[in-house]
């Protein structure tokens, strides 16, 4: 990743912009926060956790990585190699900043700026936004919305003293590391909740988080493989396009809507 600058008509009004040709500039990042809409299907494919923010709230990741040593999910070449590609990717080069009274602005990456019309303009003739950064600015502010409403949540579940720190370690290569950072739901304390509790739990939705992280952990295994074929320099098997399900605005509305996007290849 390069560095990012802040998006004005003063400096870009007559610049352009490329789209990532893969993702390479993710190749670094081994965990990336989690939308509120993509809960219910990123638990079927990778580890959701709890961290803590530097507000000391609580918030939900992904983890691309077991330890904080790069994306496994990313291949030498930049390609995806798991079947789902969270929302954090799919808007780069920008990102969201805010100003001090808390006002939206564009963020873009100064890697994937050009200077010559060969590239995606920022801004149209008449010197307001191009329509596809329009598009890009709006979801991005949805995003942050969701990633509020998660971290909501998650102090919804801390009230009830149900998230712990979770004391990790792997093995690897003959050697232990411990995990650090993250946390867990205590499914001990939530067992014991009284009905009323849990039903509190669940008019605030906070039982999506519960049922999703707590199915997501068996996904550390995946982590764990990849990790194997990273240290033997072996490529993943690529995932079929017919496999691959799309990173969707639109919530699923059930598990059953997301069972039916599922392609497997037949034996």
């Amino acid at each position: 990743m390069g560095r990012l600058v802040p998006l004005t008509k003063k400096e870009f009004e007559n610049k352009f912009w490329k789209k990532p040709e893969n993702l390479l500039w993710a190749k670094n990042i081994s965990a990336v926060p989690v939308a509120l809409e993509e809960v219910r299907i990123l638990c079927l494919f990778l580890p959701l956790v709890f961290v803590k923010t530097q507000e000391e709230n609580f918030g939900l990741i992904a983890l691309l990585n077991l330890l904080p040593e790069g994306n496994l999910l990313v291949d030498h070449q930049g390609k995806w190699v798991g079947r789902y590609i969270p929302w954090f990717f799919i808007t780069y080069p920008f990102f969201l900043g805010f100003t001090e009274r808390e006002e939206p602005f564009l963020l873009v990456d100064e890697d994937f700026i050009l200077q010559e019309p060969n590239g995606l303009p920022f801004f149209k003739e008449d010197g307001t936004l191009h329509e596809e950064v329009i598009k890009i600015f709006n979801f991005l502010i949805k995003r942050h919305k969701s990633y509020q409403s998660i971290s909501i949540l998650c102090e919804k579940l801390a009230d009830f003293n149900l998230i712990e720190p979770w004391e990790l370690k792997i093995r690897f290569q003959e050697e232990t590391k411990p995990v650090d950072g993250l946390y867990r739901i205590n499914w001990e304390k939530y067992a014991s909740l009284k009905d009323e509790e849990v039903l509190q739990l669940r008019k605030y939705g906070a039982l999506l988080l519960v049922y999703a992280h707590l199915f997501s952990l068996a996904n550390v295994e995946l982590l764990a493989n990849l990790a194997k074929l990273h240290a033997l320099k072996t490529q993943p098997p690529e995932i079929p396009e017919a496999q691959r399900i799309s990173s969707k605005e639109t919530p699923l509305e059930d598990l059953e809507e997301i069972l039916k996007e599922l392609k497997f290849t037949e034996k």
